[in-house]
């Protein structure tokens, strides 16, 4: 079993409302390969990115701990630490068939202004944490099917705020080119979900 992640509080000191956060289901033990697809898709569960909440072996923590993430944007990893998180858990999964999680509150964090993810632009935060993603996809994930759904997800991350930071295609995420190929059913699934979502939020 490569980790182990609880459900988690998050309290929000600005408004002062608690929240919980990534309770998957029953307390058990979990194939690694459903962290992966719902680190890098969103589903079919959410999981965390802050190793705050998980416990590691050592070994694994100081080997997944990566400082810089080679990227082509130019962003550098060792000053803002935004996405080294998240490999934290995805290093460690590919090398594990099994992760566990306790259906209790054991984790709780304090979101604030002053906090990194809240001070930093949500666009900003977004990117760093799919070029982090991609660095995972490319050099980690042979699973074609898995590799073209995200790709396709970050399709739909592009077409929403691309242009404002700079990025147009898939391809600025990947070094190499071939790594890029699209799931287009997939994509029709989350086009018609947005739909759905802001058809019904502006129903409400």
């Amino acid at each position: 079993m490569g980790f182990v992640f609880t459900g988690t509080e998050i309290f929000d000191d600005d408004i002062g409302k608690r929240t919980k956060a990534y309770f998957i289901g029953d307390s058990g033990i979990y194939d690694t390969l459903k962290y992966i697809e719902s680190s890098l898709l969103g589903e079919p569960f959410p999981v965390p990115v802050s190793p705050g909440n998980a416990l590691f072996r050592k070994k694994d923590f100081e080997k997944n701990l990566l400082l810089d993430v080679p990227n082509k944007i130019g962003s550098d990893f060792k000053m803002h630490a935004i996405g080294n998180d998240v490999l934290i858990y995805l290093l460690t999964a590919k090398d594990y068939p099994k992760f566990g999680f306790i259906n209790e509150t054991l984790s709780f964090f304090r979101s604030h202004r002053g906090s990194i993810s809240i001070s930093t632009n949500t666009l900003e935060v977004s990117t760093l944490y799919n070029i982090a993603k991609a660095h995972f996809v490319e050099n980690y994930i042979t699973n074609g099917k898995l590799r073209k759904k995200f790709n396709t997800k970050l399709l739909g991350c592009l077409l929403r705020w691309g242009k404002k930071m700079g990025i147009r295609k898939v391809q600025d995420f990947y070094f190499n080119e071939d790594r890029v190929d699209l799931n287009y059913l997939f994509l029709g699934k989350l086009i018609l979900r947005k739909l759905s979502k802001t058809f019904f939020s502006y129903t409400k």
